[in-house]
């Protein structure tokens, strides 16, 4: 009686959860996770607790397989360090948005500025034009390979960006430091000199008769 009972339980909660994933509406919905506070660490642990829930072999709850399907690919994704950084700058950019939003005086400065713009026959920007850009959907559906090669293509532009300044400063402190040991070697140079010519000896004098 009592295994019979706990498979039972089993298929009722993976059922349940069969349901959610379905639902979902993005990625992290999928694994029941919240942004920003999401790691590597999170993803996987996550994923190893639904699986063992969803899985076609152990539940057969109707949708299963494509509840499974679903929480492999947010997990192939969001396992990638990179995708997963690029998705919190996106959601930070999302709140900087909220937050620039809710002031009154940058929507009467925007309107302001597009009144401007209007009158002088220029282009009036649209509402995604605001200094935080939207977060842009994350649709189940969208390939995602082209998802993980965006994500690493602006990192490694943002990681090339960072290496150049990194370059350039420590090519100005080289050039500085070549400077100074320059005009260093030019001050002993000047004071090497003095000290050999030193100051013209005195005649003495000789009293005549």
């Amino acid at each position: 009686f009592f295994s019979l009972l706990s498979p039972c339980h089993t298929m009722t909660d993976g059922a349940e959860e069969v349901q959610r994933i379905l639902k979902a509406k993005s990625f992290f919905d999928v694994l029941g996770l919240k942004l920003p506070d999401v790691g590597p660490d999170d993803v996987k642990k996550a994923h190893r607790k639904l699986v063992l829930k969803v899985h076609p072999d152990k539940c057969q709850a109707e949708g299963a397989a494509e509840a499974f399907d679903e929480l492999t690919k947010a997990v192939n994704l969001l396992s990638d360090e990179d995708v997963l950084e690029e998705f919190k700058r996106m959601w930070e950019n999302k709140e900087k948005r909220a937050q620039w939003e809710q002031d009154p005086s940058n929507i009467q400065a925007k309107t302001a500025d597009n009144k401007r713009r209007r009158d002088n026959g220029e282009t009036v920007l649209a509402s995604d034009d605001c200094p935080a850009a939207k977060m842009p959907r994350m649709d189940r559906q969208e390939d995602l390979n082209d998802r993980v090669a965006q994500a690493r293509r602006e990192k490694a532009a943002r990681d090339e960006r960072m290496m150049e300044e990194m370059l350039k400063k420590e090519k100005q402190k080289a050039e500085e430091a070549a400077l100074k040991q320059t005009r260093g070697k030019w001050n002993d140079f000047q004071r090497l000199g003095k000290t050999k010519r030193g100051a013209m000896p005195k005649v003495k004098k000789e009293t005549l008769g």
